[in-house]
């Protein structure tokens, strides 16, 4: 089983590098825009936009396995460089769909309840 994983993760990492090479800045980009892509895409079919906790989660799902592919293929001697590297694509790939979300929470106006005569219900919940 551990042979299989190995060489997904190597396949992984073969179609990556022919997209973008190994050490080039375009993989930090990649991270960046992939991780815009796949949350904005997550949250245009949610109802809550912006504030879709699902795709802060889809995204976090998938650079954990996209990194632990990255670890994987190393085995058991992982090179210590790797966590930094790791750490980096994490904060790349998660800044923006987090400052998106948390800021769609600022600018969200709170809801109040409205009776029928249009003034604001102040009672609480109904």
């Amino acid at each position: 089983m551990h042979d299989i994983l190995q060489f997904a993760a190597f396949v992984i990492e073969s179609l990556k590098t022919s997209i973008a090479p190994k050490g080039y800045v375009i993989r930090t980009i990649l991270h960046i825009h992939l991780g815009l892509v796949i949350y904005l895409a997550v949250c245009a079919v949610q109802k809550s936009g912006l504030r879709s906790r699902t795709g802060l989660a889809m995204l976090l799902i998938l650079e954990c396995a996209n990194e632990g592919a990255d670890i994987l293929r190393f085995g058991h001697h992982v090179p210590k460089w790797m966590w930094t590297d790791s750490i980096g694509d994490f904060v790349h790939t998660l800044t923006w769909p987090l400052i998106l979300f948390l800021g769609a929470g600022l600018l969200t106006p709170v809801k109040q309840n409205r009776n029928l005569s249009g003034e604001v219900d102040t009672s609480g919940p109904t």
